[in-house]
């Protein structure tokens, strides 16, 4: 997906909110995210993660090299509810930054909000996750099984 925005300040910046939505037979199929981009001059390129259900794109900390012990877990519970944990992964060294968390739809519940947690476990720190707090099945979904 490609779109254009024009920027007409040379000493302004200006954060957009981009919001996408998806459907097929008025089922929603991408999460319902706010994306937001900062312009500080233009031209400027930004590559936007959309996430389909089951599928959430998951930014855990800034780039840089994770040694192989210093691996992080994150975690996706009910909002508010740490004990109802949807999903756990491990990353790696190499998978540490981005990537997409795999969940089941079925397992959550239509307009709940689920709250993401980064830790590395070397020493136990928490880290910064993108988006920290996230509808991971928007009301209206309906599972292909149940069609």
């Amino acid at each position: 997906m490609e779109f254009f925005i024009p920027h007409n300040y040379e000493d302004v910046s200006v954060k957009y909110q981009v919001n996408v939505q998806l459907s097929h037979n008025r089922a929603p199929l991408l999460l319902d995210l706010d994306y937001f981009v900062t312009v500080a001059k233009a031209p400027h390129h930004q590559t936007l993660h959309l996430s389909p259900i089951g599928q959430l794109y998951v930014e855990a900390q800034q780039p840089k090299p994770v040694e192989r012990d210093q691996a992080i877990t994150i975690r996706a519970h009910e909002h508010n509810e740490p004990g109802a944990e949807l999903v756990r992964l491990q990353c790696d060294e190499e998978t540490a930054t981005a990537f997409y968390l795999n969940y089941d739809p079925a397992q959550a519940v239509p307009g709940k909000r689920y709250t993401l947690k980064g830790m590395e476990n070397r020493f136990g720190r928490d880290i910064s996750v993108y988006p920290d707090l996230a509808v991971l099945v928007p009301f209206g979904f309906k599972e292909a099984s149940s069609r």
